[in-house]
C-alpha cells in the first residue's frame, strides 16, 4: 500500500508536469476552471500545513498536530489525489478521450471482478490461488482480501458498477435513436455483460454495507438522478437484475442470504456495536479536546488508542467512518471545508442530469453522480478513501464529472475557464522559476520518505548507518528515531554489564526524541525501559515500564 501510494504520487506529479509543459510551450497560457469548490479544495490542502506549524499546546481551542510526521505523510497523499483530480479536469479535451479512459476503468473493474468470481468458483481459500491471507480470527480471507477487506472491494467495484450503468443507458439510448444497429450492439452487450459480472462479484464479496448501499444507490440513481426514464431504460434495468440473479443462483445464494440475514439482528451485531462505541468515543474526545482543528490530519491511529475503550476489540487504526475520522483529525474546520466541496461539486455536475440534446453527457453524468453518491455513503461505514486504489478512482471519476460539465458549457456557449497568458519574457521566466521550485519541492517531499524507508530495509533495524540516513531523509518519522536509538543501544554494550557511555547517551536521546515527536506510545517507553534495565538502573526502568 505504501509503495503504491508513492508510485501514484510520482505519477500524479509527472502528469502535472506534462500538463504544465503543454500549457507553457504549446498554449502559452495557464488555465483553470472557475468554481468555489476549488477554493475549498485549496483550503483543505493548506489545513495540514497550518496544523504542522501551530504549537501542540491548545490556545483558544486551536492546537497543532499531535504528530507532524503522520500529518505530513497524509498531506502528501491528499495532494496526490487532488493532483489526479485536477489533471483529469484539465487534461481531457474531447468526449473521445474521455470514452477511452472510461474503457480503461471498465476493463480494470471487470477484470478484477471476473478474477474474483473464478476464484470463488474454484473454492480456493487463497489469493490468486497461491497466497494465503487470514483475518483476525484466523479464517481465510480469499481473493477479496487484496482490497484490505470486502467492504473496500465493494466500494471500488460499486463505483465502477454505477459508471457502467450510466454507460449501458447511453448505449441503449443511442441504439433506440434510429442509429445503425451494429454500431453500438456489440459494445452494448459487452457493457451489460461486464455490469452483471461486476455486480455478481460485489454480492459474492459478502459485504453487507456494499450490497445494501449499492442496491439503494442504484434505486436512487434510476428513480431520482435519472430525470427521464424511457421504456428502453426499464428494459436495461430488468435485464440487468434478472441476469445478476441467474448468475448468483448458478454460483450459489446460500452464503449471500446467510450474510444478509444478519441484518435482522443488528442490535446484537458485535462489529456494528464496536464501531458505534468507537464513533461515540472519538467524537466526544475530539469535541472536548480539539474541536476546531482536530488532532492533526493522519493522526487517528496515533491518538485514538490513548482513549479507546477497553472492551473495543483490537487496536483501531481507523474509525471505520470517514466523517468521524475527518472530524477527529481536522475538527469543525475540516468537516466544514469537506462539506462545502461536496456541495459545490454536486451543484456543478447536477446540471448534467437535465441535458436533453446530448445523451452522452446525460447518461454518463448520471453514472458519475451515482458512483460518487455511493462512495460518500460507504464512507459512513468504512474508511474507503484511505485506500489508494479507491481514492485514485474516486478522484478520476470526480474529475470526469467536471470535464463533462465543461463540455456541456462549451455546447451552450458558456465559458467557465480563466486564462493567464504567458506572453512576456519576464512573466514566462517568473512562472517557469516558480514552477521549477514547486515541482522540485514536491518531488523531494514525495521521494524522501520512500528513500528513508528503503534505507531501513537495507540493513535491518540494527544497522546504525542506514538508520542515520533514514533519520536524515525523514526527520519527522518517530519510528526511524526509535529504531536508531535501539540500534545504538545494542552497539553500546560491548560486554555484560559494560557499555559505551557516549553511544548509550545517543541511544537514549534518539528514543526520547521519538517520544517527543508522537503522542505517548507504550512501545517506545518499553524500549527505553529495556535500555535502563540492561544498564542496571532499575529505578529509571521502573518509571518507563509504568
Amino acid at each position: 500500500e505504501a509503495l503504491l501510494r508513492w508510485f501514484i504520487a510520482m505519477a500524479a506529479l509527472a502528469a502535472c508536469l506534462i500538463y504544465f509543459l503543454r500549457s507553457f510551450v504549446c498554449d502559452r497560457a495557464l488555465s483553470w476552471r472557475r468554481s468555489p469548490m476549488h477554493l475549498f479544495l485549496a483550503a483543505s490542502l493548506a489545513l495540514p500545513l497550518v496544523q504542522i506549524f501551530l504549537p501542540r499546546q491548545a490556545v483558544l481551542f486551536l492546537s497543532g498536530t499531535a504528530y507532524a510526521g503522520a500529518t505530513l505523510d497524509a498531506a502528501w497523499n491528499l495532494l496526490a489525489s487532488s493532483a489526479v483530480f485536477w489533471v483529469t479536469v484539465h487534461f481531457f479535451r474531447s468526449e473521445q478521450q474521455v470514452s477511452r479512459f472510461l474503457r480503461v476503468i471498465f476493463f480494470s473493474g471487470f477484470s478484477v471482478a471476473l478474477l474474483g468470481i473464478l476464484q470463488n468458483l474454484s473454492r480456493t481459500q487463497k489469493m490468486f490461488w497461491t497466497l494465503e491471507a487470514l483475518d483476525d480470527t484466523g479464517s481465510p480471507l480469499g481473493f477479496f482480501a487484496t482490497f484490505y477487506n470486502p467492504n473496500i472491494f465493494s466500494a471500488f467495484i460499486g463505483m465502477v458498477l454505477l459508471l457502467l450503468f450510466g454507460r449501458v443507458l447511453y448505449l441503449q439510448a443511442c441504439y433506440g435513436r434510429g442509429e445503425p444497429k451494429r454500431k453500438h450492439e456489440a459494445d452494448r452487450l459487452f457493457t451489460l455483460f461486464a455490469l452483471v459480472i461486476c455486480s455478481g462479484a460485489l454480492f459474492l464479496s459478502l459485504s453487507r454495507s456494499g450490497i445494501v448501499l449499492f442496491a439503494f444507490t442504484l434505486l436512487v440513481t434510476y428513480l431520482w438522478i435519472l430525470v427521464e426514464r424511457k421504456k428502453n431504460t426499464r428494459l436495461v434495468v430488468i435485464l440487468f437484475a434478472a441476469a445478476t440473479f441467474l448468475l448468483l443462483g448458478w454460483i450459489g445464494l446460500e452464503s449471500i442470504f446467510a450474510e444478509l440475514n444478519t441484518l435482522f439482528n443488528l442490535p446484537k451485531d458485535v462489529s456494528l456495536n464496536s464501531r458505534m462505541e468507537t464513533w461515540r468515543t472519538a467524537v466526544q474526545y475530539a469535541f472536548s479536546s480539539f474541536p476546531i482543528l482536530g488532532a492533526g490530519y493522519g493522526t487517528f491511529r496515533h491518538v485514538f488508542p490513548l482513549v479507546q475503550i477497553i472492551h473495543a476489540a483490537g487496536a483501531w487504526e481507523h474509525a471505520d467512518n470517514e466523517w468521524v475520522q475527518l472530524f477527529f483529525e481536522t475538527g469543525l474546520v475540516g468537516v466544514g471545508l469537506a462539506a462545502a466541496m461536496v456541495f459545490f461539486y454536486f451543484r456543478d455536475v447536477n446540471r448534467l442530469r437535465f441535458e436533453g440534446s446530448d445523451p452522452y453527457l446525460k447518461y454518463h453524468g448520471t453514472g458519475i453522480i451515482g458512483a460518487l453518491l455511493f462512495i460518500l455513503m460507504m464512507g459512513f461505514l468504512e474508511n474507503n478513501l484511505l485506500i489508494t486504489t479507491v481514492s485514485i478512482y474516486a478522484a478520476f471519476i470526480a474529475g470526469l464529472g467536471l470535464k463533462l460539465r465543461d463540455f456541456q458549457d462549451e455546447a451552450l456557449g458558456v465559458n467557465r475557464i480563466s486564462m493567464i497568458p504567458l506572453s512576456g519574457r519576464f512573466r514566462r521566466g517568473f512562472v517557469l522559476t516558480v514552477a521549477a521550485v514547486a515541482f522540485a519541492f514536491a518531488f523531494a517531499g514525495i521521494a524522501r520518505p520512500y528513500l528513508a524507508w528503503r534505507e531501513t530495509q537495507k540493513g535491518g533495524r540494527n544497522t546504525v548507518e542506514h538508520l542515520q540516513n533514514a533519520v536524515r531523509l525523514d526527520p519527522l518519522n518517530a519510528n526511524h528515531h526509535f529504531w536508531l536509538g535501539m540500534a545504538r543501544g545494542v552497539r553500546a554494550f560491548y560486554s555484560r554489564g559494560q557499555w559505551n557511555e557516549e553511544l548509550m547517551r545517543e541511544a537514549i536521546q534518539s528514543i526520547n526524541h521519538a517520544i517527543r515527536l508522537t503522542p505517548p506510545r507504550g512501545f517506545y517507553y518499553y524500549g527505553l525501559a529495556t535500555l535502563y534495565h540492561q544498564m542496571g538502573d532499575q529505578a529509571q526502568a521502573s518509571v518507563h515500564y509504568r
